[in-house]
């Protein structure tokens, strides 16, 4: 336990400064919603400046986390430190398992920013002025817990996939690159299908009793596969790093 909280404390400090930018993008995103929002609906002007720097930093920080881990394990080879971790006595996979936890940690932290992000509406009250708040209702936990998970599956999917091509990339002696861009492309064309697939077959069944609930119930069908599905992308990338990365 306390060797896997060595690896896990020199990844969150080491990564930092990377994975860190992406959590604070997010939290751009939130502020400029609300001033979007805000100054749109007390003096009906658009701000464009507001609104394209909200849409800007919202979408590059959904795609930001996975280029990031990527490019992290990039300078680990490249600096040569990453063939140091692997002289310890535990296994290789270690050092691609603890850099994944690492990034995860700042991915919960993102998603739990990105449904807030999400949240922000407008409210008016008889005729008094529009305000802008977070919609939190209490009797609706379940839909705001759906909307985080969705958040967090929507750069979880992302993060595996590196991980998966990482290891593929070991594989074989040459040409890592283009097996693991090869792989990673393979991999997210597989998910999407099969995420469709899932919401085709089960809509129709589902919705028979009840349309909105029937929505409800295949988008947590999705979220339980999925999550499933990323954990064996990255049980798949972890084992083909053990097994063909070299020393």
């Amino acid at each position: 336990m306390r060797t896997a909280f060595v690896f896990y404390r020199k990844e969150m400090k080491g990564n930092f400064p990377l994975f860190f930018i992406p959590v604070v993008l997010i939290a751009s995103a939130i502020v400029f919603h609300y001033l979007y929002l805000d100054i749109y609906y007390s003096t009906k002007q658009i701000p464009k400046m507001f609104d394209a720097l909200r849409m800007m930093t919202s979408r590059v920080s959904l795609y930001l986390m996975p280029v990031l881990l990527l490019y992290a394990l990039s300078l680990e080879s490249k600096h040569s430190t990453i063939y140091q971790l692997h002289m310890l006595p535990t296994g290789k996979y270690r050092s691609l398992l603890y850099k994944l936890l690492a990034a995860m940690s700042y991915v919960v932290v993102w998603a739990f920013l990105y449904s807030i992000h999400s949240r922000i509406f407008v409210t008016t009250k008889g005729l008094s002025v529009p305000k802008v708040t977070l919609m939190i209702v209490p009797e609706n936990t379940a839909l705001y817990i759906r909307d985080f998970a969705f958040s967090l599956l929507s750069n979880i999917r992302y993060v595996s996939m590196i991980v998966l091509a990482w290891g593929a990339a070991h594989v074989v002696p040459k040409y890592h690159q283009l097996i693991g861009l090869g792989v990673f492309i393979l991999s997210v064309e597989i998910y999407n299908h099969l995420m469709e697939f899932i919401y085709r077959l089960l809509l129709p069944v589902i919705s028979a009793f009840n349309m909105e609930s029937g929505r409800n119930g295949v988008r947590y069908v999705q979220i339980s596969v999925s999550m499933m599905t990323c954990m064996v992308l990255v049980f798949i990338g972890l084992y083909l790093y053990e097994r063909y990365s070299e020393v």
